[in-house]
């Protein structure tokens, strides 16, 4: 999904913001560095996330509940905003927020859930930027699941700093609490 997303952006020398740091958000940041976005810009709430982020790619770390984060986006991208813009988060507020930072013409993907409703001025927020809104559900076998998994094989796809924990199976449930007290990022459990 995540790499889908950033194929599907179009990130090649574009600057990018990733929208939050959990395992699916992080494997976008290592995607679009993968296929050569020119500046990818992590938010999240969590700084050991953005953290790992940069070291999976992303150029800067933005804390999204910062007041000056559309400010700060919109300076890092020279005053014209994101090109593209992958919500891995599916909060409804930086959802919304986003198109504050959205660059006429830039590509919104989302593959986030989203826990209720948004509502959008469709006019300012799409409309007159030109926006194009693109929502991911799953990979597609025959095309971004091969190129994933040969970005991989080669090591030009780079997401084991994902990888925070490695656990005996017999420690699952230590895994499992990690992961939702959001200790952990990936955890792999060996046999």
């Amino acid at each position: 999904t995540a790499f889908r997303a950033a194929y599907e952006s179009q990130v090649a020398g574009a600057n990018v913001v990733v929208i939050g740091c959990g395992p699916i958000g992080l494997f976008a940041v290592a995607s679009a560095a993968m296929m050569g976005a020119a500046s990818i810009i992590a938010t999240d709430i969590s700084s050991s996330r953005l953290d790992i982020a940069l070291k999976m790619g992303a150029a800067t770390g933005l804390d999204s509940l910062s007041p000056a984060l559309v400010q700060s986006v919109l300076d890092i991208t020279g005053g014209y905003g994101a090109d593209a813009i992958i919500d891995a988060s599916g909060s409804v507020d930086a959802l919304r927020q986003s198109f504050q930072y959205l660059r006429k013409g830039g590509r919104l993907t989302l593959i986030g859930l989203p826990g209720r409703p948004i509502e959008l001025n469709l006019g300012t927020d799409v409309v007159f930027k030109e926006a194009k809104i693109n929502g991911i559900h799953g990979r597609k076998m025959f095309e971004t699941w091969t190129r994933m998994e040969n970005a991989l094989v080669s090591g030009k796809l780079a997401v084991s700093n994902a990888i925070t924990h490695i656990l005996p199976l017999a420690d699952w449930q230590k895994g499992i609490d990690l992961a939702k007290s959001g200790q952990a990022c990936k955890v792999v459990f060996r046999h």
